[in-house]
């Protein structure tokens, strides 16, 4: 009886490398949710323009970031562009974060400033009118 040389299985091994090459460019445009916050935070013309106060990740949350603006800033940007920037942080943040959850807050009131419905569309909420605070009368104190 002959025995048979191993069939050498490198044309696997090859098809294989190559499927791996291929998917490396998807991985290279990952991002540490440290650095998207990072890199938001540090953003000058975000906190100029529209009002960016404080980037973070809830801690309790791993999977929420929480953007918080200025309301006067906010709003002064036209609306387009308020939509079109908290769907792109929505994007990137669940791009990068499985299941992530993005709010805007105006940081004053707590309230959110964005509704995202199911497909990530970026929806302005009308918040109360800010109050500004009235002046208190002075009291003369007569004794």
């Amino acid at each position: 009886m002959a025995l048979q040389a191993p069939r050498r299985r490198w044309p696997l091994w090859g098809a294989a490398l190559v499927v791996l090459a291929g998917t490396t460019s998807t991985y290279a445009h990952w991002m540490r949710p440290e650095d998207i916050v990072a890199g938001l935070a540090s953003d000058t013309q975000l906190r100029q323009r529209l009002g960016v106060i404080a980037v973070y990740i809830e801690p309790q949350l791993p999977r929420l970031l929480i953007i918080k603006v200025d309301r006067t800033r906010w709003e002064a940007a036209s609306a387009e562009t308020r939509t079109k920037l908290a769907e792109e942080w929505l994007e990137t943040w669940r791009h990068n974060v499985p299941e992530g959850i993005v709010a805007v807050l105006d940081v004053a009131t707590e309230q959110s400033v964005i509704n995202f419905d199911g497909l990530g569309h970026a929806r302005l909420r009308a918040l109360a009118p800010m109050l500004t605070p009235s002046p208190q009368p002075s009291r003369s104190v007569s004794r």
